[in-house]
């Protein structure tokens, strides 16, 4: 755990605690982190591996790329110095241009995300399902699903939704990308279902209101949000009280796994 005392002398550093102010708002690669902060990667990754050593920084990898973020479960005190410590981060002119690169970074991922699965849209079921194994496993999610309302977030054409639509009560379709959501109406359509409907929303900020479904299903969605937090704190505002989200993530590395979870709403 992040000991006070370590914290308030890493924050010593400007350096240091421009990369914390920037780790609180989300998720972020080295590469990103060079390019907010205009300087050498050598030196980025040294201040980088201080504060994870110190417990106040958290990575991962994603193939050849190391994400960092801000650690979960920070002591109370060393939340506190680092509020402090962001106030007066802010007001600098440093880091108010690190916010605005921040702003271009997030911007540069949308529009890659949705480039991607515009390009994508009418062969993304094959693409992350191999042998359109939605099919299997939606035959198989009819026989456990009752008659509740689902939220389908980053549904991409919704192969998965539509199957749910023929046990369900009705069933809420988010993706980002309009043609997704263009290709999934047409295919609803097509089948005749009148119980799914396709909104273009974001799944850190979904256009649908509070407490509205009995279960939001993520299905290799998180991976792909820029705060995967905050996605999840989103599936939990749309749940009712005891409603359940499912997520899984397919992890495209040599282990070739693929990671999920339950959680019930309170």
């Amino acid at each position: 755990m992040a000991d006070p005392w370590e914290s308030l002398r890493l924050l010593s550093d400007p350096t240091r605690a421009r990369l914390l102010f920037l780790l609180a708002k989300g998720e972020l690669s080295v590469g990103e982190l060079q390019e907010i902060l205009g300087m050498r990667q050598s030196r980025i990754s040294t201040h980088l591996a201080l504060l994870r050593k110190a417990g106040l920084a958290e990575d991962r990898r994603d193939g050849k790329h190391s994400y960092y973020a801000l650690a979960r479960g920070l002591g109370a005190g060393v939340q506190s110095i680092l509020k402090a410590a962001a106030s007066a981060t802010e007001a600098e002119p440093a880091a108010r241009a690190d916010q605005r690169a921040l702003q271009r970074i997030v911007e540069k991922r949308r529009r890659k995300a949705e480039q991607h699965f515009n390009l994508v849209a009418d062969r993304l079921g094959k693409n992350y399902c191999p042998g359109r194994s939605w099919e299997a496993i939606g035959q198989l999610l009819l026989l456990l699903v009752p008659k509740v309302r689902i939220a389908d977030l980053g549904a991409g054409d919704g192969t998965l939704s539509r199957l749910l639509a023929r046990q369900a009560e009705y069933v809420h379709c988010v993706d980002n990308s309009p043609r997704m959501v263009e290709l999934g109406r047409a295919l609803a359509k097509k089948e005749q279902l009148q119980n799914v409907d396709y909104v273009l929303g974001d799944i850190e900020d979904t256009p649908l209101p509070d407490r509205c479904v009995d279960l939001v299903l993520l299905s290799q969605a998180l991976h792909h949000a820029e705060n995967p937090r905050k996605a999840l704190t989103e599936a939990h505002r749309i749940l009712k009280p005891g409603g359940k989200s499912s997520s899984s993530i397919y992890e495209p590395t040599a282990s070739r796994r693929r990671a999920s979870s339950t959680l019930t709403a309170g």
